[in-house]
């Protein structure tokens, strides 16, 4: 398990939290959820998805991730999920997140409604489909805001 209330191990930093969840969630399923580097708890479900809930997860380094969420099929043959955390702590920028994940794409861009809409970039997909997102408020557009893992298939 990685840093937090619930995990057993401290992480260094996020960066090392990132590859660590990254590689868990490579083969993730809700059969073999009890293996994550994490304490999740179910939170609500419906046909398809079950959605899980985590403790925030501290670092050794300043920052933490917070308003943890996992995602996933509730068929247990589905690759799909979804791993959202909300970053607290310095601020990182583009150009320190471009020092751990040099291949960025802009994936989503502010459309004009909301302080809130993000500006995202996302890493290639691994192995197994799974691929990190950061995201960058229109609100505070220099400082990361939240980081997700998602995979598709």
């Amino acid at each position: 398990m990685l840093s937090g209330a619930s995990a057993t191990t401290p992480s260094a930093s996020l960066w090392t939290f990132i590859a660590a969840m990254r590689s868990s969630l490579a083969d993730i399923n809700i059969a073999t959820l009890n293996h994550a580097p994490l304490k999740f708890q179910l939170d609500s479900q419906n046909e398809y998805i079950n959605f899980y809930r985590a403790e925030d997860v501290a670092f050794t380094a300043p920052g933490k991730l917070t308003d943890i969420e996992l995602r996933l099929s509730r068929d247990p043959h589905e690759k799909t999920l979804l791993f959202i955390s909300h970053w607290q702590g310095p601020c990182l920028t583009l150009n320190e997140i471009k020092q751990h994940y040099p291949v960025l794409t802009i994936t989503d861009t502010p459309r004009g409604h909301s302080q809130n809409e993000v500006t995202s970039y996302t890493t290639p997909a691994g192995a197994s489909g799974e691929a990190v997102t950061f995201s960058f408020t229109a609100k505070a557009p220099d400082c990361l805001n939240d980081v997700i893992i998602s995979r598709e298939k």
